[in-house]
């Protein structure tokens, strides 16, 4: 036919990117868009002889030298990890035991309101407090001795873990303003560490205080949404409410408790003051003392329970300010780089040592490198010196502390 074309031509020889794109693969255009997360990366290009790329780089950040400041903060969050199951563990025998006397043992029902659950949780309170004691009917004792040893694991795995992280807390630099502030211990340090990760990551407070719980959501801090009674009359949180402004719980919990630890040392309780009121002890306390007379005067239909709530709440909004200035301010000595070492570093060879014959080439890191030949009077060789790094690098393994850093 005339129209039809030589066999010859048919098929032609075109680029394989050509070929892949019409065959439905995406082009490089496509291809080169930023990450779902919105972020684009700030390395658009890289070479072909490249180490490591920004994303291996993004999922392995800590590359640190052990005994580093990030490699602390690393071990801090594991055992932190390993506590929260302890606690769990603990959490679900607890809540077990108590449901078992509550049913067996009070006239709970069911269909109880508020205040008749709070009086009946009362009840099994103290009746598993007086079974501890020997008191009380024997099928509560024997309930409450198989919960103990059963809890026994998860308590030593727990204790084991705070003491660890107390010792790990001791080590950041942090630690001596730490030991300035009454009421705030190292295992309280170690917990908001392993619940935020390194403080020099958050670009302001504001984002520490939203991982925390502590940052408002239109116009109510996000504890109150899981409250009833101080929702103002609002509806709760709808799930697109609840994604625009994650709110844990349990993080919340644990740094509640800190909370009320810093709280109970800056504060002279009523019963030691002469006027009977109570007053501030510290920083923190005065920050205490004068959120709850603002309350007291633009909140009056508040409960006294919720005005101590608010009250803790500022206060350690104003410790997490403070710890977040604190960490940054030796941020740059301390916590830097965040990848670790560069491989050319003497750091990075110290870890990794190269055994090779003084005098001969060795091939370090994908570059090709001389080494100088010595007298037969030098001190060290590279390869010594590699091998034995400089004592004064911090997690050196023949530096010399007095502590267990």
């Amino acid at each position: 036919m005339k129209n039809a074309r030589p066999a010859s031509n048919e098929t032609q020889s075109r680029p394989a990117s050509a070929a892949s794109t019409k065959a439905g693969a995406k082009p490089k255009a496509l291809l080169s868009r930023p990450p779902k997360n919105g972020r684009q990366s700030e390395f658009e290009t890289q070479k072909n002889n490249a180490t490591a790329s920004p994303a291996s780089r993004a999922m392995k950040p800590n590359l640190a030298l052990p005994g580093s400041p990030l490699s602390i903060v690393d071990k801090i969050r594991s055992h932190h990890r390993e506590r929260r199951f302890a606690m769990g563990t603990q959490q679900v025998l607890d809540r077990r035991l108590e449901s078992y006397v509550r049913i067996n043992a009070t006239s709970w029902h069911a269909f109880d309101d508020e205040a008749e659950r709070k009086t009946a949780n009362k009840e099994v309170a103290a009746k598993i407090k007086a079974a501890r004691d020997g008191k009380g009917d024997d099928a509560i004792i024997d309930a409450v001795i198989l919960t103990d040893k059963a809890r026994e694991p998860a308590d030593k795995a727990r204790a084991a873990n705070e003491r660890a992280m107390e010792d790990l807390a001791r080590c950041l630099p942090i630690a001596p303003w730490i030991e300035t502030i009454p009421g705030l211990g190292y295992l309280g340090l170690a917990t908001i560490i392993a619940e935020t990760g390194d403080l020099s990551n958050y670009q302001n407070v504001a984002k520490v205080w939203k991982r925390l719980g502590y940052a408002p959501y239109n116009g109510l801090a996000g504890s109150t949404w899981k409250r009833t009674t101080w929702r103002e009359g609002r509806p709760a949180l709808t799930a697109e409410e609840w994604i625009a402004n994650p709110f844990s719980g349990h993080r919340y919990a644990m740094t509640h408790v800190i909370a009320v630890w810093l709280k109970n040392k800056q504060w002279i309780g009523k019963a030691k003051t002469d006027d009977g009121v109570g007053r501030p002890n510290g920083k923190y306390g005065e920050v205490y003392a004068k959120r709850r007379a603002h309350t007291d005067t633009t909140h009056p239909d508040w409960t006294k329970g919720h005005r101590h709530m608010d009250g803790l709440r500022i206060m350690m909004k104003e410790f997490l300010k403070d710890l977040w200035i604190e960490w940054n301010a030796v941020a740059n000595k301390s916590l830097k780089p965040k990848y670790g070492v560069r491989p050319s570093s003497p750091a990075s060879r110290a870890l990794k040592p190269t055994v090779a014959v003084p005098g001969s080439p060795i091939k370090e890191y994908g570059r090709q490198q001389k080494i100088e030949t010595h007298s037969s009077g030098a001190t060290a060789s590279p390869a010594h010196r590699s091998v034995k790094p400089n004592p004064a690098m911090p997690g050196s393994p023949i530096t010399k502390r007095a502590s267990k850093c």
